[in-house]
């Protein structure tokens, strides 16, 4: 046992997990314990808690099904074993967790992990754009309970600050999602994140979601609506008439610094002229 943990507590399943917790309500769940290692530098020394619940040996966490529907992903998957699915996975959410971390923390660092972790400067996690411009939706636990979010109205609420609930299956609904583009705007490990992602055709726009994250998530349907079912090439009004709505949308968007707004209209601008 490590000499930083008082108690190290390892269930098998989530009855005995949930036996554990009432036990030692203190102690604190965690997966690969990615994010206590990869946060040391914002402070004067490596965080630990006091008492762990390890995840790992728990199978209901675990492994990913693919429906007709859906694809469901166990909160304990890790990184690496999402990335190797290749295109049964939507590209939007491999973009995003190839720029997670290095190849060897990715296989330790798990998507529940990533989804719950927290960091200093108040960044959301960096499969929260990609998640929430899929529709994904999380599975929460209680001893008594199960409830689905959406990865949007967890981002924005303060549900992901509830120790007492577990994150168990994320659940991405199936579209034919053909087109993708991720941009980061700082190079640190908590950077801010614009993802696009869509269905295009050879003449049109099917379908498009535009989603930044930084301390907080961004959208604006009314842009997105501006060029959904539009024809190629779109026209450069067009163009201008969505910039223009992401100006507006950014005007009570104090959260986001100049510089940054400024940059993800020069992309959006850029992505969108390559369509044409």
């Amino acid at each position: 046992m490590d000499e930083n943990f008082r108690e190290a507590l390892l269930p098998s399943n989530l009855d005995e997990l949930w036996t554990m917790w009432n036990r030692f309500p203190e102690a604190r769940p965690v997966g690969g314990s990615s994010n206590i290692v990869s946060n040391y530098g914002y402070g004067d020394s490596l965080s630990y808690p006091d008492s762990i619940i390890s995840l790992a040996s728990i199978q209901e966490l675990q492994g990913i099904t693919r429906s007709e529907r859906y694809i469901d992903i166990g909160a304990m998957t890790n990184l690496n074993q999402i990335l190797a699915l290749g295109k049964a996975i939507p590209e939007i959410l491999l973009l995003s967790l190839n720029n997670i971390a290095s190849p060897q923390l990715r296989n330790i660092a798990t998507i529940g992990g990533n989804i719950n972790s927290t960091n200093p400067k108040g960044i959301l996690p960096g499969t929260i754009a990609a998640l929430s411009s899929l529709d994904a939706l999380l599975e929460f636990h209680s001893p008594k309970t199960s409830r689905w979010i959406s990865v949007s109205r967890f981002a924005a609420s303060d549900f992901r600050l509830d120790a007492t609930k577990l994150l168990s299956k994320v659940r991405i609904p199936i579209a034919q999602w053909n087109y993708a583009s991720y941009k980061r705007f700082d190079l640190s490990y908590y950077p801010e994140i614009i993802v696009m992602t869509g269905i295009i055709t050879k003449t049109s726009i099917a379908k498009i979601k535009i989603v930044y994250s930084g301390t907080e998530l961004l959208q604006s349907k009314a842009a997105e609506s501006i060029i959904e079912g539009k024809n190629l090439p779109l026209e450069t009004r067009t163009i201008k008439h969505f910039i223009d709505e992401w100006k507006e949308n950014f005007e009570n968007a104090n959260f986001i610094r100049p510089l940054i707004k400024s940059q993800i209209l020069s992309f959006l601008e850029t992505e969108l002229n390559k369509l044409t």
